[in-house]
């Protein structure tokens, strides 16, 4: 596509836009047949024809051969004197043809117009093209969303299931726990059965939401909040965990407040993940630091600006930082407990049109940042 439109430069404005909406409309915004009839009239006009059509060299089954025109829904042939062809090429193949019709004798076209015809033509050729890539991106986006949802569907009958399960051996474990003759080896045994058992719901339930959120089953509630307080009331809830291990917390937020449009619940269960894990693996007498503030785009796609938090431990690092966001290389990991919380966190973020980075490496400690649009509130 990009070529064709490379090809175009030295071709009149009108078709050179139209060639350029061809390879850069997004899907939704690009209509195969209204595209047809104005690279269709572009080139009637151009050799002074009655009308023009587009007809297949090849009609499937159930499909017509003529596949538009200049004049919309249907070809006129009364009144045609003559009629003049130019082949549609494809790829090196020819799939259709351009069909001028006159109302009145040939005359000889220019050289300019026959390349205005022939350009119209590639035009056509390129229009078929991106609409049956446009079809097949469709079908296999429609293809995953039907796996996402069966997974989906899996997952929670699955969990459900294991759930009961594990609380019918948590019941019986709690009848062990009410005999006063275990010895304190058994009731060890006991707790840790107890607690084994808490860590799989755990784990399950963090398998259902990370099946909801690629479904995009998960509730969105946007609102306007203060990320200043925000960021202050993870730090504080997370004091006694930083007291205890004698954790220096750094805070870095500005004064002023810093409105942000996003789903308060589920930044505030971000920043608490990042926070658990910066006090849980950071050593004793280490050091965190948390820090807020504001980033220009970092690509052109992005908006204008963003708000970050950051949040920085001293402790041992991850060797590989991209593998911590990777449900597979998650569940196949030996040297760390499964857990999915981070890809979780990952998922809502860019839900929530944001991201959730990390820079890391073995032995330098961790530096995740969670990227928040810094876009309006809708009037």
């Amino acid at each position: 596509m990009i070529d064709s439109v490379a090809a175009a430069a030295d071709r009149p404005a009108e078709l050179r836009q139209l060639l350029q909406e061809i390879s850069r409309l997004p899907a939704e915004n690009f209509t195969l047949q209204s595209t047809l009839i104005r690279l269709l009239n572009l080139a009637a006009a151009s050799a002074g024809a009655r009308s023009a059509y587009f007809k297949r060299l090849q009609g499937e089954p159930g499909r017509p051969a003529i596949v538009a025109c200049s004049e919309g829904e249907h070809v006129a042939l009364e009144g045609t004197v003559a009629s003049q062809t130019f082949p549609v090429v494809s790829l090196g193949a020819q799939i259709g043809a351009v069909v001028l019709l006159y109302d009145h004798a040939i005359e000889t076209l220019a050289s300019a117009q026959y390349a205005l015809i022939e350009g119209a033509c590639d035009g056509i050729a390129l229009a078929l093209r991106r609409a049956a890539t446009d079809e097949e991106i469709a079908r296999t986006q429609a293809a995953l969303r039907q796996a996402v949802e069966a997974k989906y569907r899996l997952v929670g009958g699955v969990s459900v299931n294991l759930k009961n399960t594990l609380s019918v051996v948590a019941g019986y474990l709690q009848l062990l726990d009410f005999h006063d003759q275990l010895t304190l080896a058994q009731q060890e045994y006991v707790g840790r059965s107890k607690k084994a058992i808490n860590m799989a719901v755990a784990l399950i339930n963090e398998l259902v939401e990370l099946s909801r959120a690629e479904a995009g089953e998960l509730p969105i509630e946007m609102d306007s909040i203060n990320l200043v307080n925000f960021v202050r009331d993870a730090v504080a809830n997370h004091a006694h965990g930083a007291v205890a291990k004698k954790l220096l917390v750094n805070l870095d937020t500005p004064p002023q407040s810093a409105l942000v449009y996003t789903d308060p619940n589920y930044v505030r269960g971000i920043l608490d993940a990042l926070l658990h894990n910066a006090v849980k693996y950071s050593p004793d007498a280490g050091c965190i630091t948390v820090r807020l503030d504001q980033r220009e785009a970092r690509r052109v796609s992005d908006p204008r600006s963003w708000l970050c938090v950051t949040v920085q431990d001293t402790g041992p690092g991850i060797a590989e930082p991209e593998a911590l966001f990777e449900e597979v290389k998650r569940a196949d990991s030996r040297k760390s407990p499964m857990g999915f919380r981070l890809v979780i966190c990952r998922r809502i973020a860019r839900l929530l049109g944001g991201d959730l980075t990390l820079d890391s490496s073995n032995h330098r400690g961790a530096r995740f940042t969670l990227w928040l649009p810094t876009a309006a509130a809708p009037a």
